[in-house]
């Protein structure tokens, strides 16, 4: 079963529960994965920042002075925006670099899954939550496609990328 309860996603099958939240940058920030769990008060889940931690980048201070992208865990993570990790995603244009800032733009949940021929999927998926982010100064879009199996405890992920700007940009690396 997958859930948008306020600010969090909720994906469950059979015994597994998996849960991520959008925080108040508009960052994906993971909160739960492992054994089913009924949650009844999200605050309790997850990783809690009261303050940057020593040289840590604050990604937007005037929304939240506190959260640096390199000290919580982004349910996808990119480069030049204070995240040092291995990015999920790697981009290039020429008049931004490799500089981008993808937030959370919108959601979707579908009650029957489409199967996709290009790639390795399970068969008969009951669920599939997406998650777009959009780059906020260009028509760049990233889906986040979760699919669910509940009986069978299965969870698929996998990353669309969208070009909708009239901008050239090479994708150097994409990774689920």
């Amino acid at each position: 079963m997958v859930s948008k309860i306020n600010n969090h996603f909720v994906i469950e099958t059979k015994n597994l529960s998996y849960i991520f939240h959008i925080n108040d940058v508009g960052y994906l920030v993971h909160d739960y994965f492992a054994d089913k769990i009924v949650v009844e008060d999200f605050n309790a889940l997850g990783q809690k920042q009261a303050y940057p931690k020593g040289s840590a980048t604050v990604v937007d201070e005037d929304i939240d002075p506190n959260f640096s992208a390199d000290y919580s865990l982004l349910e996808y993570s990119f480069s030049q925006k204070g995240d040092y990790r291995e990015p999920a995603i790697i981009l290039k244009s020429d008049s931004r670099g490799y500089t981008f800032d993808f937030r959370y733009h919108d959601y979707r949940i579908n009650n029957q899954v489409e199967e996709i021929k290009t790639i390795p999927m399970p068969h008969n998926l009951d669920e599939e939550l997406i998650i777009v982010l959009k780059e906020a100064n260009l028509n760049l879009f990233i889906e986040l496609h979760y699919y669910i199996s509940e009986k069978h405890d299965v969870l698929v992920k996998n990353v669309v990328f969208r070009n909708e700007d009239e901008e050239t940009v090479t994708l150097e690396k994409i990774a689920s």
